[in-house]
C-alpha cells in the first residue's frame, strides 16, 4: 500500500468486515456548517479567480462563507484543536484535526479564539468569532474554511456533502 500514513494512526495486518465498515464510516460524526451565511467564493484548485484584494486571479483554496464581523464560528465537525496561531495573511487560525486524514483551517477568527491546543471538540463547539482576514481584506466579512485530505487541498463543501450539484 503506498497511501501515506496520518501521523499515529496505523493500519492494522488484516482487516474484518467491521473494519471495512469503520472505514467506509463518515470522517467526523456529522457536519455542521461552521456559519450560516452566503457563500462568497468556492474552492478551486484549478481555475483562477479573481482576488479583489490584490486585483489579480488566484487559486482559492478553501470557501469563503459570509458572516458578520463577531458572529460565532463554530466547529463542523469533531475533533482534536492541533493548533491555534496568528497568520499574517490568513489572521488568527484554529487547526482541527477530524480524523481519517481531514484536517480544517478556520481562518479569519477574532484575535482570542475560544479554544486552546490539544483541546477535543465536538460538532458545533465555538471555536471564535468572525474577525478580519489580510490577505482578503477587500472582500465582505467572512469565515475562510480550508480543508486537506491527506495532506492535498480538497473542497470543504464536497467533503461535508453539502456541494450542489453543477448543472
Amino acid at each position: 500500500d503506498t497511501r501515506s500514513q496520518t501521523a499515529g494512526s496505523s493500519q492494522p495486518a488484516e482487516t474484518s468486515a467491521s473494519d471495512a465498515a469503520e472505514a467506509a464510516a463518515p470522517v467526523a460524526n456529522f457536519f455542521v456548517m461552521p456559519v450560516t451565511g452566503d457563500i462568497i467564493k468556492v474552492f478551486s484548485d484549478t481555475e483562477l479567480q479573481y482576488s479583489e484584494t490584490y486585483k489579480d486571479m488566484r487559486l482559492h483554496t478553501g470557501v469563503d462563507i459570509a458572516a458578520d464581523i463577531g458572529t460565532k464560528v463554530k466547529s463542523a465537525g469533531d475533533g482534536t484543536v492541533t493548533d491555534v496561531y496568528m497568520d499574517p495573511l490568513w489572521g488568527s487560525t484554529v487547526v482541527i484535526d477530524h480524523g481519517k486524514g481531514v484536517v480544517a483551517y478556520y481562518a479569519g477568527l477574532n484575535n482570542t479564539p475560544t479554544v486552546s491546543e490539544g483541546e477535543v471538540v465536538a460538532p458545533g463547539t465555538q471555536l471564535g468569532d468572525v474577525g478580519q482576514i489580510p490577505c482578503e481584506a477587500a472582500d465582505q466579512p467572512h469565515l475562510h474554511l480550508a480543508i486537506k485530505q491527506d495532506g492535498q487541498w480538497v473542497s470543504p463543501l464536497a467533503l461535508m456533502g453539502l456541494e450542489k450539484e453543477s448543472d
